[in-house]
């Protein structure tokens, strides 16, 4: 009886693996049921904060030159600013700040599009 379920277990597990792409894995849990789970997601580091990219700065609406920026991390993101001051202001209220960043990020893809 044993050798039929491992048998049969080997099967679907050979089965579904066929179906899925390359970066999925599939495995057979205690139960039998096989499972699939992608690697790139189990196999990914622990990743530090994400880098905006923002080049206007969001406190003193100045263009930021690149290697000059001061940088500040909120909510998991680093952003660009002008000058060292000017993260005393986005402390105050990050979320203003936030926001004009997205603004003028969204405005400035726009306009590139445009420019197609």
């Amino acid at each position: 009886m044993l050798r039929v379920i491992g048998a049969i277990v080997w099967a679907v597990v050979f089965l579904a693996s066929a179906c899925f792409a390359a970066d999925e894995a599939v495995t057979v849990s205690e139960d039998g049921v096989a499972v699939v789970a992608e690697q790139e997601a189990a196999q990914a580091p622990m990743e530090g904060p994400v880098e905006v990219g923002n080049r206007i700065c969001p406190v003193g609406g100045e263009e930021i030159p690149v290697g000059k920026e001061a940088k500040i991390e909120h909510n998991g993101k680093v952003y660009n600013l002008c000058c060292p001051m000017c993260a005393k202001d986005f402390k105050k209220d990050p979320e203003k700040y936030v926001k004009k960043v997205e603004e003028s990020m969204k405005a400035a893809q726009e306009v590139g599009e445009a420019g197609k």
